[in-house]
């Protein structure tokens, strides 16, 4: 099993029990390894369990821990591609825990690394991905949602994967569909959003957040 998907399963198992024993649990072993893609990993733990927080309504507890999951990521020296779109997802996360100009600095930040995500690797889905999720949910009076259909467009035309590999990531494909449906909806083209959703659908038939727009689509 890839180990992101160990840790989103674990993250989900986390509301049936009503604990983060099991992320607890691999935070620790990746805690016992210090390379640099453990860190990666140790940092993705760490965001999942921050939003299991949120979900659960401490906010105090979700945000210190993005923190600790940004500042693992900020001191790696030399940052790939991976590591800079995972960094700027932990950053865009982060911007709802701010106001004023310091959302608009962590906002300049996440542009900075994902743009020097693709900079790096212009086939990283994950990069596209995150500068879409960004300008998607930036306010239209701040510039926002002007270049979201681009990216996600891309997005959605590249792999998850250059190459199938359980240890490295392969998240934002199923999320850049649902955002892409999400957009089109907003901006009322329901053809285009009902094109991307059987897409989508083919793609992650059994994909909660893509599902949540199936009966808009029933015929």
């Amino acid at each position: 099993m890839f180990i992101q998907d160990s840790i989103y399963n674990e993250f989900l198992k986390s509301f049936e029990k009503g604990n983060i024993q099991g992320l607890d649990q691999i935070e620790q072993t990746l805690t016992n390894h210090n390379s640099p893609l453990s860190q990666y990993w140790l940092a993705y733990a760490q965001y999942y369990k921050s939003i299991y927080f949120l979900k659960m309504g401490n906010k105090k507890q979700s945000k210190k821990i993005v923190q600790d999951a940004i500042a693992l990521l900020e001191k790696q020296e030399s940052k790939d591609s991976e590591v800079l779109a995972l960094l700027a997802l932990m950053q865009s996360y982060y911007i709802q825990f701010t106001a004023g100009m310091d959302a608009g600095i962590i906002s300049a930040r996440v542009k900075e690394n994902a743009n020097e995500s693709i900079k790096l690797d212009s086939n990283n889905i994950r990069g596209w991905y995150v500068l879409a999720n960004n300008d998607y949910y930036t306010p239209k009076q701040f510039g926002g949602g002007k270049k979201a259909e681009e990216y996600l467009l891309k997005a959605i035309s590249l792999p998850e994967q250059k190459l199938k590999n359980p240890i490295m990531p392969s998240w934002g494909k199923s999320d850049s569909y649902f955002l892409l449906i999400s957009f089109y909806i907003d901006n009322e083209e329901m053809e285009k959003a009902k094109k991307i959703f059987i897409q989508a659908k083919e793609l992650y038939p059994d994909n909660y957040m893509i599902n949540q727009y199936a009966a808009k689509f029933q015929d």
